[in-house]
């Protein structure tokens, strides 16, 4: 399975919506305005989210790596959640 283009990733704004783009100038999405429910404020929001993606996916990962090293147990709902969102960032769900 292909990995997702390395972060840091930014979202630029513009009056057609959000681009985000990786550090390396790859262009990774595109958030455009829809309709009136899909106001100016939402878009910001979601170009901010998928601009973090990266990052929230390695702290996740580092989190987890570290509630397991101390004994969290696994089936602990959080716990279950962290894998399972790690797993959907990375396609394997």
């Amino acid at each position: 399975m292909a990995k997702h283009t390395p972060g840091p990733w930014q979202s630029f704004a513009d009056d057609q919506g959000h681009d985000i783009i990786a550090e390396d100038g790859a262009h990774i999405a595109r958030v455009e305005p829809v309709n009136s429910l899909n106001p100016a404020e939402e878009q910001d929001a979601n170009g901010n989210l998928l601009a973090a993606a990266p990052d929230l996916l390695a702290a996740l990962k580092a989190l987890l790596h570290q509630c397991e090293y101390m004994g969290a147990p696994a089936d602990h709902p959080d716990m279950a959640a962290a894998t399972a969102a790690i797993a959907k960032a990375e396609g394997k769900e």
